[in-house]
């Protein structure tokens, strides 16, 4: 099972790509 820190952070970067 994957660390939802990890998923979170992963997300944040996305996310973070999409405001870039």
């Amino acid at each position: 099972m994957p660390d939802y820190r990890i998923v979170t952070a992963q997300h944040r970067i996305l996310l973070a790509r999409d405001f870039i």
